[in-house]
């Protein structure tokens, strides 16, 4: 098992013709770098005049489904004349994704929307590596842990390895040097600068019959496009995210492996299980309930940890990764991650200063409160970032969740899943989720969430025949009462 496990799906890149594996995919990008990939990551690459682009990963094109990953980098190089428009046409597509570009005066990466495809960096005076994980980098250079009293203060003080689920906040590590390339950036690997490359021009606002079309239509494209791809599998809890995929799915639904996943017997009476259950019966469509009460292999569990630094195997979701291992091997996991992005997932109950103090104080974030090291984080980030949102009509708490929570604590889920398969999540896709933000604010709010509401009317309304996000009374309650405030304060 461990040869072919060990760091699956990630890359090194580097300056060092040796970094490499045996086995993997070894291509000389240029007179400087070498790239080693897992031969179960994708490599595709394709040139055109002077300009040569490496993709890592898979992207699919929602307005041309059948179209593979190397028609879409063709369509790409061939349209393009400087990184910019490289860029720049990768805004419709979807997947998970990392592109290499090299011209002869440049050779940058980036990724896709939500980084979800992760990029590391570590340069000393002597080499340069890019890696999917700091924990590659670290087997062919001996990394220096941080031992600074902000970091130790942050690893122990954070409740970090169990109540916040090693979410990590900012773009550094555990490691002295190595840092993480944070989604709407690329890396200048001859500077070995991350400079923002997003927002660039101001969202303009949509009308909400407008956005449903056209999210609607994105989803559905997606989704027909990673079918013609591989096999699918599908979580169905009784959430909005899962919802709207399952909704999108309409026109393949007889080609999708449909499930929930639950941690014991007991399990399968919660509503996560039970709503979805009664709806696909209504739907008459087959709903597997996936009980991961297996015991984790000890070899599998050592390579996870080898794996994926800050690994979590003493999560619930990590037993329902082996599970996914053992049951769905060959297919994609079809996930609703991102959707938060769309439904103003962080709020302050009333108006606040935006700082990296107040930040710890709020949903997502409260594990952190007054540690030092993730308010520097949040306000380095706040200074950076507040001129975008004021230039670009972006909300800056979307963009806390989007860079800051999807960045980094949304990443480490499917970093850890490419041990058992790969992962795609439809809403992963930049034009997605700026049409969506730009429909009115008052549309994508708890509790209706109207926007979402209509997608999923449009598409598929017999998916609506059991409700959609449903809480316990007390849970329901306390998020009427902050609405209220909210709305009272201000805020709204």
């Amino acid at each position: 098992m461990e040869n072919i496990f060990l760091y699956r799906r990630q890359f090194i890149l580097s300056s060092q013709p040796e970094f490499c594996f045996d086995g993997w995919k070894n291509t000389k990008l240029d007179s400087t770098f070498y790239l080693s990939a897992h031969p179960d990551l994708e490599v595709t690459q394709s040139s055109f005049n002077e300009t040569q682009l490496t993709l890592l990963g898979f992207f699919v094109d929602p307005f041309a489904p059948m179209k593979s990953n190397q028609e879409i980098l063709n369509d790409i190089v061939k349209e393009s004349s400087s990184f910019n428009d490289v860029v720049n046409k990768t805004e419709s597509l979807g997947g998970r994704w990392i592109i290499i570009y090299y011209d002869q005066l440049s050779l940058r990466i980036f990724h896709d929307v939500c980084g979800q495809r992760q990029v590391y960096f570590y340069q000393n005076k002597d080499i340069i590596v890019c890696g999917s994980d700091p924990a590659i980098i670290r087997h062919f250079i001996e990394l220096e842990k941080d031992e600074s009293f902000a970091m130790q203060e942050y690893i122990i003080k954070s409740a970090l390895i169990k109540d916040a689920e090693n979410a990590w906040i900012g773009s550094g590590t555990i490691f002295c040097d190595v840092l993480h390339l944070m989604p709407n950036h690329y890396l200048d690997l001859k500077g070995i600068k991350a400079i923002r490359y997003w927002p660039h021009k101001p969202l303009e606002k949509i009308d909400l019959d407008r956005g449903t079309d056209l999210a609607a239509e994105i989803l559905v494209g997606s989704l027909n496009a990673i079918n013609n791809r591989s096999k699918l599998a599908l979580a169905v809890t009784s959430g909005w995210d899962s919802r709207l995929l399952l909704a999108a799915s309409k026109s393949i639904s007889k080609d999708v492996t449909y499930f929930v996943s639950v941690s014991n017997n007991q399990s399968t009476q919660i509503p996560d299980a039970l709503i979805p259950s009664k709806l696909f019966k209504q739907l008459n469509i087959p709903f597997y309930v996936q009980i991961c009460d297996t015991e984790i292999e000890p070899t599998f569990e050592k390579i996870l940890k080898t794996n994926v630094t800050l690994a979590r195997p003493n999560l619930a979701k990590v037993r329902h990764i082996y599970k996914y291992h053992l049951d769905f091997n060959g297919m994609i996991n079809i996930n609703g991650n991102i959707t938060e992005i769309t439904r103003t997932s962080i709020r302050p109950p009333f108006p606040v200063k935006v700082n990296g103090t107040t930040f710890t104080k709020m949903k997502y974030m409260k594990y952190y409160k007054g540690i030092s090291y993730v308010v520097s984080q949040f306000d380095e980030w706040i200074h950076e970032i507040s001129s975008f949102c004021s230039a670009y009509n972006l909300n800056i708490y979307d963009m806390l969740y989007w860079e800051q929570r999807m960045g980094n604590w949304g990443a480490h889920y499917p970093a850890e899943l490419d041990i058992a398969m790969d992962q795609f999540s439809p809403f992963n896709n930049r034009l997605l989720l700026t049409i969506m933000l730009s429909v009115d604010e008052k549309y994508r709010r708890y509790p209706n969430f109207v926007l979402h509401h209509k997608i999923i009317q449009k598409l598929w309304p017999e998916t609506l025949q059991q409700p959609v996000g449903k809480e316990d009374y007390k849970i329901r309650t306390r998020h009427l009462l902050k609405h209220a405030m909210m709305v009272l304060s201000g805020v709204y």
